[in-house]
């Protein structure tokens, strides 16, 4: 009895150390995200100093596109019209978004997603952590 409740608590442990991405939180993904950190494949990782660019998600009925754009004293951004397509695809219950460009395609696995965080894993396994821009201030 007593190994049939340690499985069960080792596997309750495991369970709710996994972050789950549901179709609800998705909706985070829309606005602006700066890259905080990336972790490598090894569990290493790297602190990134603040960018000059942030990037720009807008997404709609499994569609989007992703754009740099670079901040402004202002408020306001800088943009261009280039834009990495996507398509939001599902498989075994993770969601990811599918880029394709004239130049390449790639996918990135959404790890997890909410109103201030950011975690997409490259198909090379590189984790990159990112969070909501703070407006510029000069107060």
């Amino acid at each position: 009895m007593k190994r049939v409740l340690c499985v069960l608590a080792l596997q309750l442990l495991l369970t709710s150390c996994q972050t789950s991405v549901s179709e609800k939180s998705l909706k985070n993904l829309n606005g602006y995200w700066e890259v905080q950190k990336v972790v490598f494949p090894d569990g290493s990782e790297k602190i990134l100093p603040p960018s000059e660019t942030d990037d720009y998600y807008e997404f709609k009925n499994q569609k989007g596109f992703r754009k740099k754009v670079t901040p402004l004293v202002t408020g306001n951004y800088l943009v261009n019209d280039l834009n990495d397509e996507f398509v939001l695809t599902t498989k075994e219950g993770k969601y990811y978004l599918n880029f394709k460009t004239f130049l390449s395609k790639w996918s990135e696995q959404i790890k997890s997603i909410d109103e201030n965080q950011l975690v997409l894993v490259s198909e090379e396994k590189y984790e990159y952590h990112y969070k909501r821009p703070q407006p510029f201030s000069l107060k």
